[in-house]
């Protein structure tokens, strides 16, 4: 069976958390400036190796060694 809370003690609702839509102030002490700023995803790296070739087919003196 769970604790009672005393008679005394009032019941109060939880605190509202109203979420921070406006964009803070330079003069704000706790400011941010990357708080507000739209998330950006990474830059993608060159890739610093180029495709590797198609695979290769047969070549031509493995079709004339077939074909004999």
């Amino acid at each position: 069976m769970p604790p009672r809370l005393p008679p005394e003690a009032p019941l109060e609702p939880p605190p509202i958390i109203v979420p921070d839509t406006e964009p803070d102030s330079p003069l704000d002490p706790n400011y941010d400036p990357d708080e507000d700023a739209p998330i950006v995803p990474p830059p993608v790296p060159d890739q610093p190796w180029p495709d590797p070739p198609p695979a290769a087919s047969q070549t031509n003196w493995q079709k004339a060694k077939l074909r004999t």
